[in-house]
């Protein structure tokens, strides 16, 4: 192994040692961890750390200051409660154990890598989570979250639910307070490789070297320094916390605790690092890290803390009463956060209404308590109970399950009422089982005042019931009126002097409410032995409180025929019409005079026997018409349908324009008796042509509100009228539409002609109304000398939709001038409403033409041929060129060129001619636009003469042959010495090169980069060398020998 490669394994041996050492060679016995675990073995702080001491002093803060918003964290509170564990974390635990309290859980969770702390400059690719604000800001997250579900809980320490969120809330915080007492730090804000990879001189006793900040953090701190650190942190200090934060800025906080730290507001500065490098860090922080570096280099001590002056202590000393002022008012604002959304969240339960039953309350009664309660809030409030206490110690209890939103109703047991006013409280959840933002409106109060017994009824005659006919059956309409306050079951009983009388009663008994009336039906019955005259019946209802009768007088008169109603007139009408009904075509087969009485909805009723009524609402009303003989009555419903008034209007409007046709809508026709819809369109005047077309006339049966009408030519002023047909309507125009149909905007807009890779593209837009023809007549044509010709190349369909369709032809070119027209037709006519045209041209240009080999001289060999070789080059790119060769001895040759680059194309020409003399060669190029361009030249073939070559040729081979030795042995020595130099050097030339022999190399790289020469050589040319390009100088006239030089290094790897 070459010395270099020896030196290199040694640098990266102690990088690597550097690295792991932290964690392979940790402080012995005494001393203190002081930011994370302390000294685990103290015997008077063990295992109580820098974290430990910020924690426990914002816990006793908050609860100075509001001991209800420290109870979640002081019940899991204990005073030696420090401990190593990492994960000290037990869910099933309900109390403090030693191990599973606040402060053991301030060093849980993973220490992550050290960058992951930095807010500036944090490592890319890094979990943001494991960044030290944004996990801050997750931690104070699930606080938050297991705070809201406490108090949704209940907010106490009852039950193993409620233990369970206050536990895993007290436990984030604990975790939150690690991450900000780390903020307490210098250096957790400016990525700075000096602070994290520097080294410690002459560490003893196990020679391991860490950075600065490791000692200056953990090192060397023993017990004693800690109490001096406790003491003066904990007795000498005033603690303002700041106030005014929010639960979703925890992660701002966090971060602006870490840049005071290191920066105390003022502006950053430039340090050099251990590599000269230039680095922008935290004015304090640059202070704090310059300090420590200097008292541990010279061996300095405050408070026998090696690397401490007063200065960096009293720094500290603040960075630790900020950090712990920051976790005071974090937590205050997760608790007032979670309190809000608990008010947000949670039941919020109250009385809608309450009732008694029965109601009036009469003394003797049984009491029915009803109560309506609501959910407010926007959580269930789960199995709470309401209990109400009555007289004479009565109680009762009801249990509840309320959604949010929802509402019940609650019947309690009765109680007994009697002579005297009773109270009554009911108390909603006693148990006090849901937790509510307002607890002061679950009690009530109510009284009930009773009244006194009432028994009395009576009958009474509900309809006239002046006589009946014999052998008849009649129903006579009797009522029983419950007078009295109390329920009471009656039944009936009748009797009569008459004979030839039966009266049916109806069986069983009624049980009637106090203050109400029930009908019964009573029927009575004739023969024809009935005597005629009057007649008497005694009714009467007996119930358990009260007796009622009624003495019913009529007179029996001789049998007769029922009447026949009929009535006249519309079963329909409209809106504020005026129907007239009929009773007067009602008859009696006996002859008897009929008497009328209508009975109509929203009027009174009446005896007339012609009737008119107006309607403003729409429905259906039963109009009932009873005629009455004198004896007997007969009845007729009539069922009137009311529908809408007709409207000013059936509010038509324009659906959709087309460029020919138009669809209108219309609000249906609901005025009854609809016909049919006349929808008519006609071209209004005075615009020429477009006048022409039209009327169109479309009939729409009923159930339809939409109709498509016209034929227009595009752009045409249109006006509709909307006709309805309808009963009692006649043929009325509703509604006048002026409209327009559309121009052919869409269709010119979409219209594209392009040349692109040899292809002539045409996109243009179907018309895929039902007026038109989809697919327009295309007609296509390039210019071709001077004049344009139908397209001779086959059509390509490419797409074709409802949008737009896309055509090709193929091209021998990437110029020339092109045109298309598009012809429109409407579906089933030979007429065009519109057509479209349009034009592109890229510019064409006549080739140029550069023949070369027509200045050598040309003669016959000696089998007297003389072969001629041209070579000729064509300029016109993207082109396709027909060239036509007139050799002057009577030959032509015709070939095809394809030009498909920007570059000069070549073409070889060969013949071969058998006569001397003079002959003029033709060369014709026409290309695909019809461009032509000419060259002519004369050329000499001469008789065969012999010539000296053949002496020669014995010399010029055994100089080839030297030649080629020389080569080889060239070849032999560059590769000894070649393998001698990449085997033992590496070595760095400067060389000079010419601009323009790295004109390729240096436009494929970035200003002061390497240009790789192959995978093994590099070629670093310095930015300044390279800043003018070569086509700059070009463009300013000079010459390529006017490039200026530039200056490299070349190098060449050893281990190659």
């Amino acid at each position: 192994m070459s010395t270099r490669g020896f030196a290199a394994v040694l640098v990266s041996s102690l990088f690597i040692l550097t690295v792991i050492s932290p964690f392979v060679f940790e402080g012995n016995g005494g001393d203190a961890r002081a930011w994370t675990d302390g000294n685990r073995d103290s015997p008077v702080r063990p295992n109580y750390g820098i974290r430990d001491m910020i924690a426990h002093k914002a816990l006793m803060l908050l609860n100075d200051s509001d001991p209800q918003k420290a109870s979640f964290l002081m019940y899991w509170f204990k005073e030696d409660g420090p401990d190593d564990d990492p994960e000290s974390y037990d869910p099933d635990h309900l109390y403090p154990l030693s191990d599973d309290n606040f402060l053991a859980w301030t060093d849980d969770g993973p220490e992550g890598v050290t960058v992951d702390y930095f807010i500036n400059n944090p490592e890319p690719g890094q979990d943001p989570q494991t960044d030290a604000v944004q996990y801050a800001q997750l931690l104070a997250n699930r606080t938050l979250a297991n705070l809201t579900r406490w108090f949704l809980a209940g907010g106490g320490s009852d039950d193993r639910e409620e233990i369970t969120y206050m536990h895993a809330a007290a436990y984030n915080a604990g975790k939150l307070a690690k991450y900000v007492g780390d903020m307490s730090q210098y250096g957790h804000t400016d990525y700075s490789k000096w602070d994290q990879l520097s080294v410690v001189p002459g560490y003893h006793p196990s020679e391991v070297k860490y950075p600065y900040r490791e000692y200056y953090e953990a090192r060397v701190w023993n017990d004693e320094n800690m109490e001096t650190l406790f003491e003066e942190f904990w007795n000498n200090r005033t603690f303002s916390p700041p106030g005014g934060f929010h639960a979703d800025t925890v992660h701002l906080h966090t971060s602006d605790l870490a840049k005071w730290v290191n920066g105390r507001g003022q502006p950053p500065v430039q340090i050099q690092d251990y590599d000269n490098e230039t680095i922008t860090v935290g004015f304090n922080y640059n202070r704090m890290l310059s300090a420590f570096m200097y008292c541990w280099d010279t061996g300095l001590e405050y408070n026998g803390v090696r690397g401490f002056n007063a200065t960096l202590w009293e720094l500290t000393l603040e960075n630790l009463v900020a950090s712990a002022e920051t976790l005071v008012s974090i937590y205050e604002a997760l608790y007032d956060e979670a309190w809000q959304e608990f008010l947000l969240r949670s039941p919020e339960l109250r009385m809608v209404n309450w009732s008694v039953h029965p109601d009036p309350v009469i003394a003797g009664d049984l009491v029915t308590v009803n109560a309506t309660i609501r959910n407010d809030g926007r959580m269930v409030a789960e199995n709470f109970k309401m209990l109400i206490n009555g007289p004479g110690g009565f109680t009762d209890w009801k249990g509840l399950t309320l959604e949010p939103g929802e509402e019940k109703n609650v019947s309690f047991y009765p109680f007994q009422v009697n002579g005297d006013p009773v109270s009554f409280t009911v108390t909603i959840d006693y148990e006090d089982a849901v937790a509510e933002s307002d607890e002061t409106n679950n009690i009530f109060n109510g009284t009930i005042t009773p009244i006194p017994e009432v028994h009395t009824s009576r009958l009474e005659l509900l309809s006239p019931f002046p006589s009946i006919r014999r052998d008849t059956q009649k129903t006579v309409s009797i009522g029983i009126r419950n007078t009295g306050n109390r329920m009471d079951s009656f039944h009936l009983g009748s009797g009569s002097a008459t004979s030839g009388l039966t009266v049916t009663l109806p069986e069983g008994s009624y049980l009637i409410k106090p203050g109400t009336l029930r009908p019964i039906p009573v029927l009575i019955a004739t023969t024809n032995e009935t005597p005629l005259g009057n007649a008497e019946i005694e009714l009467n209802a007996v119930g358990g409180n009260s007796t009622a009768s009624f003495m019913l007088e009529f007179t029996i008169l001789e049998r007769t025929h029922d009447p026949v109603p009929v009535i006249t007139g519309f079963s329909w009408g409209r809106a504020n019409e005026n129907i007239t009904l009929s009773a007067l075509d009602s008859y009696d087969v006996d002859g008897d005079s009929l008497s009328f009485r209508w009975v109509i909805p929203l009027y009174a009723n009446t005896t007339a026997p012609v009737i008119t009524v107006n309607y403003t609402k729409v429905g259906t009303y039963e109009i009932r018409l009873t005629v009455f003989d004198g004896n007997a009555t007969a009845t007729l419903l009539w069922p009137l349908r009311i529908y809408p008034n007709v409207p000013d209007n059936i509010s038509a409007e324009v659906a959709q324009r087309g460029i020919s046709g138009i669809t209108v809508s219309f609000k249906p026709w609901n005025a009854g008796g609809l016909i049919a819809y006349w929808v008519e369109a006609a071209a209004l005047p005075d615009q020429g042509e477009r006048s022409g077309r039209g009327p169109y006339l479309v009939r729409i049966g009923p159930g339809n509100s939409s109709a498509r009408v016209g034929r227009f030519l595009p752009g045409t002023d249109v006006e509709i009228k909307i006709t309805v047909e309808a009963e009692r309507f006649g043929n009325v125009t509703t509604d006048i539409l002026t409209t327009s149909t559309t121009s052919i905007s869409a269709f010119e807009e979409n219209l594209k002609l392009d040349v692109e890779d040899w292809y002539l593209y045409i996109k243009y837009k179907p018309w895929m109304e039902p007026e038109g023809r989809r697919d327009p007549d295309l007609v296509v044509e390039r210019f071709y000398k001077g004049e344009y010709i139908p397209m001779d190349t086959p059509l390509e369909i490419i797409q074709k939709t409802s949008f737009k369709d896309t055509l090709r032809y193929p091209l021998g070119s990437n110029w020339g001038k092109y045109r298309a027209s598009l012809t429109y037709y409407w579906a089933e006519e030979s007429i065009s409403p519109f057509s479209l045209y349009v034009e592109i041209e890229r510019e064409n240009r006549a080739p140029v033409l550069n023949m070369s080999g027509t200045d050598r001289e040309f003669m016959l060999n000696i089998n007297g041929t003389c072969k001629v070789w041209f070579v000729l080059g064509v300029d016109d790119p993207e082109d396709t060129m027909e060239i036509t060769i007139e050799w002057g001895d009577g030959y032509v040759e015709n070939m095809t060129l394809h030009v498909p680059s920007s570059r000069m194309e070549f073409q070889s020409l060969f013949h071969n001619y058998t006569d001397i003399g003079d002959y003029t060669v033709s060369v014709k190029v026409e290309d695909w636009s019809g461009e032509v361009s000419s060259y002519n030249t004369t050329i000499t073939i001469s008789e065969y003469r012999e010539t000296s070559a053949g002496k020669s040729e014995e010399r010029s081979v055994w100089t080839l042959v030297g030649l080629i030795a020389l080569g080889i042995l060239i070849v032999i020595v560059l590769v000894i010495f070649g393998y001698i130099g990449y085997k033992f050097s590496k070595k760095d030339t400067e060389v000079e090169f010419k601009m323009k022999d790295f004109k390729s190399e240096i436009e494929k790289q970035k200003a002061g980069t390497g240009t790789d020469f192959d995978k093994r050589r590099v070629m670093q040319i310095p930015k300044e060398s390279i800043l003018i390009r070569p086509e700059t100088v070009k463009e300013e006239g000079g010459s390529d020998e006017e490039l200026p030089m530039i200056s490299g290094k070349v190098s060449f790897d050893d281990e190659e």
